[in-house]
């Protein structure tokens, strides 16, 4: 089943845009990018990469390559690098756009 393929990465794509539609009003830029979130965004990439890593390691979960776009690093799918990185991003923003002021 082909269209299975895209479908971990298309929903993605479409929490990304529900989101920054919903949040995007509320945000300042500025709170983005600066030193904080890149390394909060790297310490939870390396975190869950090797939780993915030690996951697959012990079989508690596979990801079946007919359900992915196919490109791995690693044994983990692009689409969970992304994850990593897109998760965070959105968590930040959700959290800016509705923390108490």
């Amino acid at each position: 089943m082909e269209e299975n393929r895209w479908a971990y990465l298309f929903l993605e794509i479409v929490v990304i845009i529900t989101v920054f539609v919903f949040c995007s009003p509320r945000i300042q830029s500025n709170h983005f990018f600066n030193r904080r979130f890149v390394y909060c965004l790297l310490l939870l990439f390396v975190l869950w990469t090797l939780i993915d890593q030690l996951a697959l390691k012990f079989e508690l979960w596979s990801f079946p390559i007919k359900n992915t776009i196919g490109l791995r690093f690693l044994d983990l799918p692009l689409e969970e690098y992304l994850l990593f990185v897109i998760h965070t991003f959105l968590c930040m923003m959700l959290l800016q756009a509705f923390k108490h002021e």
